[in-house]
C-alpha cells in the first residue's frame, strides 16, 4: 500500500517531526449523513460516514495532516467499502503581505476505486473584517490513469451571527477543465461544551451539467 508513495511519506514524516515540537495537534471528528466532495459536486456515498482529521501545525507555517473517512454501513469492514479513504497532506500556510497563502500537496488513498489521487493546491486569501475572498488553483492526478483534472476556485468565506451563535459560511465557484462549473456552499456553527467544540455542518453543491444537487449534514467534534 505504501510502496508507491515513498517521497510523499518522507515529506510528511519530516513535517510531523518538526510540527510535533512546535504546537499542539488539532483533532476533529465529523459524523455525516454522507461523503460529499462539494467543489467537484461528487457524492462519494450517500450513506453515513465518520471522518477524522489530525492537523499538525507549526509556528513556521509548515503543517502535516492525516485524514480518514470510514463508512458506517459496514463498520467492521475496514478500508474495503465506498466511503473509506485515507489522505496524507503536507504544506505551508502563512502570510504574504496583506494576503495569506496556503500551498499543499496530498495523496488520497481511496478504498476499492482503483483510482488513487495525487493533488496539489494553492489558495490565496485576504481578510476584510468578517469576510475573506479567496482564489485558488488545483491539479488532481488520477494515478493509474495518468489523467490530470485542473480546477480554478473563486469564492468567499463569511462570518456572522445567527441566534447568538457564530456562523461560518464558505461559497465557492469552481471551473473544471473537463467542462464543468460547480457551486459549493458549506455552512457551520460552533457550540462549546466544556473542552469540546460541537459544530453542526451543512454541505450543498450543484453544477451546470445537471449532474444533480447534493447535500450532506452532520456534526463535527473538536478537541
Amino acid at each position: 500500500m505504501y510502496r508507491r508513495r515513498p517521497v510523499l511519506l518522507a515529506i510528511l514524516l519530516a513535517l510531523i517531526s518538526v510540527n510535533a515540537l512546535a504546537q499542539v495537534p488539532v483533532l476533529t471528528t465529523e459524523i455525516l449523513s454522507g461523503y460529499l466532495l462539494a467543489e467537484s459536486n461528487y457524492l462519494v456515498t450517500g450513506r453515513p460516514v465518520v471522518q477524522t482529521d489530525i492537523f499538525l501545525p507549526s509556528e513556521r507555517g509548515l503543517f502535516a495532516d492525516i485524514w480518514d473517512s470510514h463508512q458506517l454501513q459496514q463498520p467492521g469492514r475496514l478500508f474495503g467499502a465506498t466511503g473509506d479513504e485515507v489522505d496524507l497532506t503536507g504544506g505551508w500556510n502563512g502570510p504574504i503581505g496583506d494576503y495569506r497563502l496556503r500551498a499543499q500537496v496530498a495523496w488520497w488513498d481511496i478504498a476499492g476505486s482503483g483510482n488513487n489521487f495525487g493533488d496539489a493546491k494553492l489558495t490565496l486569501r485576504r481578510r476584510f473584517s468578517n469576510w475573506t475572498p479567496l482564489a485558488g488553483i488545483e491539479d488532481e492526478l488520477i494515478i493509474p490513469r495518468r489523467k490530470h483534472i485542473a480546477f480554478v476556485h473563486l469564492g468567499t468565506e463569511v462570518a456572522f451571527a445567527a441566534f447568538r451563535l457564530p456562523v461560518q459560511e464558505r461559497i465557492t465557484v469552481s471551473w473544471l477543465d473537463v467542462g464543468r462549473v460547480t457551486i459549493a456552499n458549506v455552512v457551520s456553527t460552533k457550540i462549546t461544551l466544556g473542552a469540546i467544540a460541537v459544530s453542526p455542518i451543512l454541505r450543498v453543491s450543484t453544477d451546470d451539467r445537471n449532474h444533480g444537487t447534493y447535500a450532506t449534514f452532520g456534526f463535527g467534534l473538536q478537541l
